[in-house]
């Protein structure tokens, strides 16, 4: 059963969990000299139902969802919003998405494309931009702005609210002032769905960009176009450096020392003949690019959700680790092991080999303890009068994810359960059934890993689901008679990763199938059969 939903240990144990990937001593911090910050300025946010746009954070939102856009389609789309009611031609749109890059026109129709697809916008009956065809494109929607100051006041609480992070924070800061000395590494933050790597590298990623420590490069691996366009994520850095330069030296460094991404970028065709040669340089130049820009300040390469990255991002990350000791560049990933291990992704091994030459360090982040959601409650709702119990009761349904954890308190707070009143925010109304009443973040994210599964391993789980939580293999062979357990098991003692994954397995199931299970089980049990349950957090 290739699935993270149940783990099974190899040997029963009543002792300790396994190792969370701690180290026993976390990596003492140097120094780091910095000059004095200029003081930042800040841009305000501009809204545009049900969009808002986050123009210093390269952000676009929808509610609480982060809508994904490429930088350069995210750079055209400010411009745009900056705007509001002004027709803007193809080559002042041109000009400030690309500036010293000489492109071909066609390349706007892509990234306005790109654009309205993320926007749900229609050509023919636009809502957002509207097509003059042969002069231009004009933002039509309503612009309204969120002062700055009051924007920075939430984000810095935002920024306050990323609780029991502590030994990784430690490890990240210190990862950049060994880059920033001239020691150049490979760090890997791993974790399970919702476990909080992509806002502990953004936390780290504006902190040095915000001092001055690090010029930072970003780009996301996408699990549609993993296949099908090489080097997503690289290309996707390159485009948010360029457009994130106050100055022109990453242009003008791209430009002379790696041609052929420059070409590419700029949209240029080269002839059939000519492709080979220039793909084959591509590591090659782009080595010689962040060599180049990191002699001038230390440099981050950040790839999040690597667990999705194409074979050419893969080798041409093997390809830099192998040169990197010596350079002031720290490459920062985020994966998911169990989606490494599903897939059999070729990084599982490429971190195994660096980590084996000492070249990459993995951080693994572990569930939050129960202290770390009391602290996260205190900090949401400052002044409140929830009961002692409430902070146990929602770290148990969420089992210490970060993602489900602040989504079940959204939904309790959207909902009217939890609510301000003149003594501070309290229980108004009687909590639900969790198992019923879920988030819809949180269900489609648990149903997305059982959708993985193939039909029998479903129907084997689902079966499971109704024994409860923690349950014996040996029971469940019985109910189950043709069930193949993993490895050949028959008295294993298994638990669910997440109790709200089993909860919608057993709603997945028909009233009478249900009932026809339970009966089921009350045969299967022997008296005083018992075992010892290990639990195994993904």
């Amino acid at each position: 059963m290739g699935s993270s939903v149940l783990e099974v240990p190899q040997t029963l144990s009543t002792g300790s969990p396994p190792d969370s990937g701690r180290p026993a001593h976390p990596p003492c911090p140097m120094k780091l000299e910095q000059p004095a910050p200029a003081t930042p300025v800040h841009s305000a946010m501009k809204h545009f139902h049900p969009f808002r746009l986050d123009g210093d954070n390269f952000c676009l939102w929808r509610a609480d969802a982060r809508v994904p856009l490429s930088p350069k389609a995210f750079a055209l789309l400010r411009y745009l919003v900056e705007r509001p009611g002004r027709l803007l031609s193809q080559n002042e749109l041109l000009d400030a998405a690309w500036k010293n890059l000489d492109v071909q026109p066609e390349i706007l129709k892509k990234y306005i494309l790109e654009i309205r697809k993320a926007l749900g916008d229609q050509s023919d009956a636009p809502v957002y931009i509207e097509t003059l065809p042969r002069l231009g494109y004009r933002f039509i929607a309503e612009v309204h702005e969120t002062p700055a100051e009051l924007r920075y006041d939430a984000a810095n609480a935002a920024l306050a609210h990323l609780v029991g992070r502590d030994r990784e924070r430690t490890a990240l800061r210190a990862s950049l002032e060994q880059a920033a000395a001239g020691h150049g590494h490979f760090l890997c933050l791993s974790g399970g769905t919702g476990t909080g790597k992509t806002a502990l590298a953004e936390e780290l990623l504006l902190d040095a960009r915000g001092r001055g420590a690090a010029r930072v490069m970003r780009g996301r691996c996408s699990e549609h176009v993993a296949g099908a366009e090489p080097y997503h994520p690289i290309w996707e850095a390159l485009e948010g450096l360029l457009d994130d330069s106050g100055d022109h030296q990453p242009a003008r460094a791209l430009k002379t020392v790696a041609p052929s991404w420059q070409s590419q970028l700029a949209g240029t065709e080269e002839p059939p003949a000519a492709q080979n040669g220039p793909r084959q340089r591509m590591p090659r130049e782009f080595a010689a690019l962040l060599q180049r820009l990191a002699s001038e300040r230390p440099l981050v390469l950040f790839i999040d959700d690597l667990h999705w990255a194409d074979p050419s991002t893969v080798d041409l990350l093997a390809y830099l680790a192998g040169r990197l000791a010596p350079w002031r560049i720290l490459i920062l990933v985020t994966c998911r092991p169990a989606e490494l291990t599903r897939t059999r992704h070729p990084f599982a091994q490429l971190k195994l080999l660096l980590q084996a030459r000492g070249v990459c360090k993995e951080v693994r982040l572990a569930p939050l303890s129960r202290q770390d959601t009391e602290q996260y409650i205190s900090l949401e709702f400052g002044r409140h009068r929830l009961p002692g119990e409430f902070a146990r009761l929602v770290h148990d349904s969420t089992d210490g994810n970060p993602l489900f954890m602040v989504e079940l308190l959204r939904h309790l707070r959207e909902r009217g359960v939890i609510a301000e009143t003149d003594a501070g925010w309290a229980l108004v109304e009687e909590l639900p059934h969790f198992d019923r009443d879920l988030p819809e973040s949180i269900r489609s994210a648990l149903q997305r890993k059982i959708d993985q599964l193939d039909d029998a391993d479903r129907w084997l789980l689902s079966a499971a689901a109704v024994l409860g939580r923690e349950f014996d293999s040996a029971v469940l062979a019985r109910i189950v008679k043709e069930a193949q357990l993993p490895d050949g098991a028959k008295m294993l003692c298994c638990c669910f990763v997440h109790a709200l994954c089993q909860s919608i397995l057993y709603a997945s199931l028909t009233p009478s199938r249900r009932a026809a299970l339970s009966a089921a089980v009350s045969s299967a049990r022997h008296p005083g059969e018992r075992c010892d349950v290990v639990r195994i957090a993904a």
